[in-house]
């Protein structure tokens, strides 16, 4: 059998959260400015500028994709910040997978009143095309609730490995 590696990157969608803390980040950044002009006038420009670059590093920090590597029946998932810091977030073996379905399917509704050690919703939001749901044994320990997009070629890759993957 062949090795099999598929990367698939999801951007989150801007969430009502991000666009209230961009506004909250420029509200202080003008306040700001404004004491620094009062109080410090010779410094306003130095200070401006520091502002400046904070708010852009801030305003990069909010831009969240996600990326599911699978490789040999184990899928890793990456946030990434700022298209520069990686971080991984968790490891699940496909062939550990309970259940894996839509989550218009009833299987989900189902589950949603059930206690899970760790939930986590890896995908574009709540408006996301082809959003589906995994259950799956955590590697610390308890259960995992994953909430991901994956593409055709993933849920094949995962089909091979399991056959309670539904598309």
């Amino acid at each position: 059998m062949a090795d099999i590696f598929i990367e698939h990157l999801v951007v989150q969608k801007t969430t009502p959260l991000s666009i209230a803390l961009r506004v909250l980040y420029s509200m202080g950044y003008l306040v700001l400015c404004f004491a620094v002009m009062v109080f410090l006038g010779d410094l306003v420009i130095i200070v401006m500028a520091g502002g400046l670059y904070l708010l852009y590093l801030l305003f990069k920090h909010l831009n969240v994709e996600f990326e599911y590597i699978l490789t040999n029946g184990e899928m890793d998932v990456d946030r990434i910040t700022g298209r520069s810091k990686r971080k991984r977030m968790f490891t699940v073996d496909c062939r550990a997978i309970e259940v894996c379905a839509p989550m218009d399917s009833s299987q989900f509704s189902q589950l949603e009143q059930t206690q899970f050690t760790h939930r986590h919703d890896v995908s574009s939001g709540p408006g996301g095309q082809n959003r589906h749901f995994a259950v799956a044994p955590y590697k610390g320990g308890g259960r995992l609730l994953m909430i991901f997009e994956p593409d055709d070629r993933i849920l094949a890759a995962m089909r091979t490995y399991n056959r309670r993957v539904q598309s």
